[in-house]
């Protein structure tokens, strides 16, 4: 594991623009919306401003921003923005029609990271 002063020394050669073209051609087939260009800005500033302002002395790997964003992209339909469940889990046994009997509500996937039933559900919603 490297150090608070290694890291700091391999984030600070971090280039957004770079960041941003390669992802556009990698993930997006060369084209963006300005959707998707919002949610990666917003997440890897949140990553930088994170390890630079409110914890210095512990810094976040990189990796953790690399599943993040993959996580983002694939629960999303690439889309990058917080979406509702296609089939709002039909097929799946959260999904089902019987709703939770102290809420009344039935559960399915919801946000930049699909999830699903009261447990996970409840503690994220504000």
């Amino acid at each position: 594991m490297f150090n608070n002063k290694q890291c700091r020394k391999r984030h600070s050669g971090f280039s957004g623009v770079a960041f941003l073209t390669r992802m556009t051609a990698v993930w997006f087939s060369g084209r963006t919306s300005d959707a998707q260009v919002g949610c990666l800005a917003g997440f890897t500033a949140a990553y930088a401003v994170y390890n630079a302002v409110l914890k210095p002395d512990l810094h976040i790997p990189v990796s953790w921003l690399a599943y993040v964003l993959a996580t983002t992209y694939h629960e999303t339909a690439l889309t990058m923005q917080p979406i509702e469940e296609y089939g709002k889990g039909a097929g799946h046994p959260y999904g089902t029609p019987d709703p939770d009997p102290e809420t009344g509500q039935t559960y399915y996937g919801r946000g930049y990271v699909q999830l699903v039933n009261r447990p996970i559900l409840v503690p994220y919603t504000f």
